[in-house]
């Protein structure tokens, strides 16, 4: 089964009220970054289930939804609170050059749902690409990381 398969699985198995969300949200629209699972939902209020491969979020108020699941700028602001740099930073301008959102997008949702794990940390990563950040280079590989320089330690520590 294809990523895509595996996430209609899963929402076809979650109540109509569990909505698709962080970076799984940002997988049913393409990108192929980040684990597959858990494929993540978003429920307002109290619901406990427990299906093998699905991982619930619950929150007192959703945030914005489309005909999919939250929105990707919502999805955006979900996998900054979890996401690792590398994958959200990927996210972030792979979804601005695909024309998924805008920063002014994920700012003012940032901004609005303040309270929100991953709000703070969306409008840092929103202000590097607007910056003119390019996101890294299509193959992560070791010429990637080479770019940073270890920190070398004293010995013995």
């Amino acid at each position: 089964m294809s990523d895509l398969d595996w996430i209609t699985a899963a929402t076809l198995a979650m109540p109509g009220r569990a909505h698709l969300s962080h970076a799984s949200r940002l997988q049913a629209l393409g990108l192929t970054i980040a684990d597959l699972l858990p494929i993540r939902f978003t429920v307002r209020g109290d619901l406990h289930l427990d299906l093998a491969g699905i991982f619930l979020h619950r929150t007192v108020a959703l945030p914005p939804l489309d005909d999919v699941g939250v929105t990707p700028a919502a999805a955006f602001i979900q996998m900054c609170a979890e996401g690792r740099l590398i994958d959200v930073v990927v996210a972030g301008d792979w979804l601005l050059a695909n024309e998924h959102t805008t920063i002014m997008a994920i700012d003012q949702l940032a901004r609005l749902q303040d309270w929100r794990p991953g709000a703070l940390m969306s409008v840092v990563h929103a202000a590097l690409v607007r910056r003119g950040y390019d996101g890294p280079p299509p193959v992560f590989g070791g010429a990637w990381f080479d770019l940073f320089e270890p920190i070398a330690l004293p010995p013995g520590s």
